[in-house]
């Protein structure tokens, strides 16, 4: 680790106001740990926070899942709507993501972090699906991980405000820069890496902290490798849909996930008839 690394690295895990891991947050994974999470457990950690109820069932109400009588209660979002799983990732990531101040950030806005997570999330719950040899634990690991992927731009944004705010200024101007490079130039450390030293600060599940890491490693082959092939190449078709560019997978690429290039086109080609969808999603979990 180069000099500038280790400061960056040694800032962030040191930092005196860099959030603990909030409290519901030790609740949700404790029981998810211990495999004992139950609907009444998630029902009531979510209660229990005013704001992430409005959150959970504003999104259950969402255009996006259409669903065809009103939500006005955690229970229903779980059981009519999104699922215990899609539930417990959604809360999950809000809670995580709450205490970082990224709005102190001149150029970052929280909407567009939201909307990249949920339509990389998307892609990955819905490649999974697809898979041939279709994992269940693959399934509920994809969606989470996909929507907490680039948690560490929060921790830049939030440590490092003025010089992330560059970094936004370069990627405007110059949008096939890699930003990693970019990030680790102005600031020493890159969101990959502050994403890392974050779950290991929270001690969050090892395969959330392989992604965090490695997402865009296409070379990776340690634990978890086919989930941070899975988010990499979702967080890139979501980089792309957002910027209004065609996602040109390859079949290289969709092999190891045991998907067919037409099955992965298809699903990507879903998610832009919903864009218009999904950004109102977003703009409900960028609430304060």
């Amino acid at each position: 680790m180069d000099q500038k690394l280790f400061q960056a690295a040694a800032k962030i895990r040191d930092l005196p106001n860099l959030p603990a891991i909030p409290l519901a947050a030790q609740e949700i994974l404790a029981a998810l740990r211990k495999e004992s999470l139950t609907i009444p457990q998630l029902v009531a950690v979510i209660e229990g926070d005013p704001a992430l109820m409005s959150r959970i069932i504003s999104v259950a109400n969402s255009a996006y899942f259409g669903a065809r009588e009103r939500i006005y209660s955690v229970s229903d979002a779980i059981t009519r709507v999104l699922g215990t799983n899609n539930v417990f990732s959604i809360a999950l990531s809000v809670v995580l993501a709450g205490p970082f101040k990224a709005n102190k950030c001149p150029g970052f806005h929280l909407e567009v972090y939201w909307a990249e997570a949920l339509k990389t999330a998307i892609l990955a719950q819905t490649f999974a699906q697809r898979s041939k040899n279709r994992d269940p634990e693959m399934d509920k690991k994809a969606y989470l991980c996909g929507l907490l992927h680039n948690i560490g731009l929060l921790v830049l944004a939030h440590v490092f405000p003025t010089k992330i705010s560059q970094v936004f200024s370069i990627e405007t101007a110059e949008p096939t820069r890699d930003i990693a490079e970019v990030e680790e130039r102005i600031i020493g450390i890159d969101r990959r890496h502050a994403g890392a030293l974050l779950a290991k600060k929270w001690n969050l599940p090892d395969d959330l902290y392989a992604v965090l890491e490695h997402h865009h490693d296409v070379s990776y082959r340690g634990d978890f490798w086919q989930l941070n092939l899975l988010v990499g190449l979702c967080a890139t078709c979501a980089r792309d849909l957002s910027r209004g560019k065609p996602c040109e997978i390859t079949q290289e690429q969709v092999e190891p996930l045991n998907l067919t290039l037409d099955e992965a086109k298809e699903c990507v080609e879903s998610i832009r008839g919903k864009i218009t969808e999904i950004h109102k999603m977003a703009l409900m979990l960028a609430m304060n």
